[in-house]
């Protein structure tokens, strides 16, 4: 019994004429229908299910032992899926000791005098039900719990998986952007030093060549001419496209 869950799908009633106290029911697949319709409008209020009919009794205590999770139709009658909270209730079902279910519906009278059921208000288990065949366990749905469990694992492997692989990338990207840092500090700091060695390179105009030509006179002691004879021999001959300070791309 341990590998069964608490719901089972059992027989509410079969199909046919059944007595009652207030005349003929008609149990068919309108009733069925009909059943299920009111049902699915709910909103969530709950189908309880007892033990016997607690509910006819106002001043007696219902606590409900299961409740009713779906109604539907089948071939041979009106089926509902339980939901047991006592494994023990759900357990005499399934050892077929004589309990049964008894429905406590809501009835729509017939032209012809009879009445027919529309609406589930609670069920009764019971070993004395009015209407024979009721609460025969058609389907027990197995524990899915193990496939739940090993599909969660799979999916918390899988998802680990994802996180060392979005780790490693992040790290690349890390070193990529590093990388990429460091080729742009190598290229500004090589562009800087070629500027700094080509203005260092560069020809002075006139007006520099003549400045340094008097600075090199006042350092050395020497006449104006010779230094600047020196100094224009240091840098060779004056292009006529240079001026002071730069080059000039229109000519003089």
């Amino acid at each position: 019994m341990a590998e069964n869950s608490n719901r089972l799908l059992q027989v509410l009633t079969p199909y046919g004429r059944w007595k009652h106290p207030q005349g003929m029911q008609m149990v068919d697949a309108e009733a069925a229908n009909r059943m299920g319709k009111a049902f699915g409008k709910m909103f969530g209020r709950r189908v309880p299910i007892y033990v016997g009919h607690p509910d006819d009794n106002p001043s007696m205590p219902c606590k409900a032992v299961g409740r009713v999770k779906g109604i539907c139709g089948t071939e041979g009658g009106i089926a509902i899926i339980a939901e047991y909270y006592d494994p023990k209730i759900r357990d005499s079902f399934l050892r077929s000791d004589g309990t049964a279910l008894s429905p406590r519906w809501q009835m729509e009278r017939l032209p012809d005098g009879e009445y027919r059921p529309v609406k589930l208000i609670s069920v009764g288990v019971t070993r004395n039900p009015n209407i024979k065949g009721s609460g025969e366990v058609i389907r027990v749905y197995k524990c899915q719990r193990g496939r739940i469990d090993a599909a969660a694992a799979r999916i918390s492997e899988t998802v680990g998986r994802f996180s060392k692989v979005l780790d490693r990338a992040k790290a690349c990207a890390d070193c990529a952007n590093e990388a990429e840092i460091r080729i742009s500090s190598a290229v500004v700091a090589s562009r800087v030093a070629a500027r700094a060695e080509t203005r260092a390179t560069e020809r002075p105009g006139k007006f520099n060549l003549s400045r340094l030509a008097l600075e090199r006179s006042r350092k050395f002691g020497e006449p104006y001419t010779s230094s600047f004879a020196a100094v224009r021999r240091q840098f060779g001959k004056i292009s006529p496209a240079t001026v002071a300070g730069g080059t000039n791309k229109n000519k003089e």
